[in-house]
């Protein structure tokens, strides 16, 4: 049973989830074994790294005391956490970073918070109901174009796009009421019929691109091969998919939404707000190894922002 505004999740969710913090926490004290403290690589990340790497100056965190306990802890990282994505959403407007401008910044929203680069993600286009209509004929395990009766006999692969990878198919092989949808997807060049009958892609690119968006939700822009991404321009002027420009993609900004606030979900976890107005739980340890994960996420997003934009937009760097 889930309300409305919940955040879907199921058992796979939880127990994977479940083991990241616990590879968290086992991480953060195999480090302590060794005399090094995790939040002093956090540290170096954003006052040497950053500099060295890519020349960003002047960026201000906070690391909580070796002393302080949990509780304590997780009251100072939940604010440096908003704090380094607010240091970073001026430096992608401004190209700097002053103490002036950051006091006067605006609280942090995930969705707000934008990329270096243009295209960043693509997403399918929600309003676009013949490419949904096209990767449910495609993809969906409920369509039963990928099933075959001959002889009296059925052979059933789980969708049209498994089966016509796994073998030929012949437009022959379909009952009448399944060759409607193969028609349609025919009619908007998704496939082809040869003169045997015997049915192909027109653009394999395409429906690698339609497949990634049906199982993923999001594509990375510039993870795709240069040759493949002049693709997703066929697919724009048809309006199939929009553009995302932030640093964040939309599964991720759920996702750190439901634990650090309700703004979105309310089922949320409210980390971050139950820590700044003393409503927190008593296990500080583990939710402190959430906070951390989350920030190694963040890290890792800034950072991967930063290696495309010195990558494809920017020359000083080189």
């Amino acid at each position: 049973m889930y309300s409305k505004n919940d955040y879907i999740k199921g058992v796979a969710f939880d127990m994977t989830n479940r083991f990241a913090i616990l590879q968290m926490g086992s991480y953060y004290k195999l480090l302590l074994n060794l005399k090094i403290r995790f939040e002093e690589i956090i540290s170096w990340f954003f006052k040497d790294y950053l500099k060295n790497e890519f020349k960003i100056k002047n960026f201000q965190i906070e690391i909580p005391s070796e002393e302080s306990s949990y509780l304590e802890k997780c009251r100072m990282i939940a604010p440096e956490m908003e704090k380094s994505l607010k240091q970073y959403r001026l430096w992608v407007r401004d190209k700097k970073i002053t103490q002036e401008l950051l006091n006067f910044s605006s609280p942090i929203q995930f969705s707000d918070i934008p990329s270096a680069i243009s295209r960043k993600y693509v997403y399918l286009n929600n309003n676009s109901e013949k490419c949904k209509q096209i990767m449910y004929l495609l993809f969906s395990d409920q369509t039963l174009l990928g099933y075959f009766r001959k002889n009296g006999k059925g052979k059933e692969y789980k969708n049209l796009d498994n089966a016509l990878i796994s073998r030929n198919v012949n437009i022959k092989e379909y009952e009448k009421f399944q060759k409607i949808s193969i028609q349609y997807l025919c009619d908007n060049d998704i496939l082809n019929i040869s003169n045997t009958g015997y049915l192909s892609y027109i653009d394999k690119d395409i429906i690698r691109i339609l497949k990634d968006l049906y199982f993923n939700e999001v594509i990375s822009y510039y993870y795709y091969p240069g040759e493949t991404r002049c693709k997703f321009d066929i697919l724009f002027k048809k309006d199939y998919i929009i553009y995302g420009d932030t640093l964040f993609s939309k599964p991720e900004i759920d996702y750190l939404n439901f634990y650090l606030n309700k703004s979105t979900f309310t089922n949320g976890l409210d980390l971050r707000n139950s820590y700044l107005h003393g409503t927190e739980s008593e296990q500080h340890e583990e939710d402190y190894m959430i906070f951390l994960m989350l920030y190694v996420l963040m890290i890792i997003k800034i950072n991967d922002d930063l290696c495309l934009y010195d990558k494809y937009v920017n020359k000083e760097f080189k």
